[in-house]
């Protein structure tokens, strides 16, 4: 793959692929090949990259918890890790179910299994109370989806501590 500068300024991406023939003397007689212009591929890949980039900026610089799940967390921002306590590989060991209290779990299984099956839908929690790897209690704020993923479904879900706000209250 290069890269070609043309006349007006404008950057081609292209693929070259080709076959030298030599002669008895091994001296190169005739090339034969083909180049193909892949500047689109190249730049949809580059606005991938970009997009990627800026997500992680995004997703790891957030104040806020953001996590997508199914029957385990796939990915966890590091506010998540902050909020809860777990590492991001303890948390892709844990159902999501772990985290939230006792009353609330026969529901989020519920919801679990509906968002897993395609149902598109949103749940909001003012404030609810969960419990952190140290045993500790913190009033969080939920919202969670349904999200296309990776040819399925999971849940996408952003959580703040609002323990803080709520004792000031």
């Amino acid at each position: 793959t290069h890269r070609l500068l043309l006349k007006n300024n404008v950057i081609k991406y292209v693929h070259e692929q080709g076959r030298v023939y030599k002669d008895e003397n091994n001296k190169p007689i005739r090339v034969v090949g083909t180049i193909q212009d892949i500047s689109s591929e190249a730049r949809i890949k580059n606005e991938l990259k970009e997009s990627e980039e800026k997500f992680r900026i995004i997703s790891e610089r957030a104040n806020i918890a953001i996590f997508i799940f199914q029957y385990t967390f796939i990915y966890a921002n590091e506010a998540m890790e902050k909020i809860f306590g777990y590492s991001k590989d303890e948390l892709s060991l844990i159902h999501p179910t772990f985290i939230i209290p006792v009353d609330n779990i026969e529901k989020s299984d519920k919801n679990l299994e509906r968002r897993l099956k395609g149902e598109f839908f949103t749940e909001e929690y003012d404030s609810i109370l969960i419990t952190t790897k140290d045993g500790d209690e913190r009033l969080v704020s939920l919202q969670i989806t349904t999200i296309p993923y990776k040819g399925g479904f999971a849940g996408l879900g952003t959580l703040t501590d609002v323990t803080e706000i709520k004792k000031a209250q």
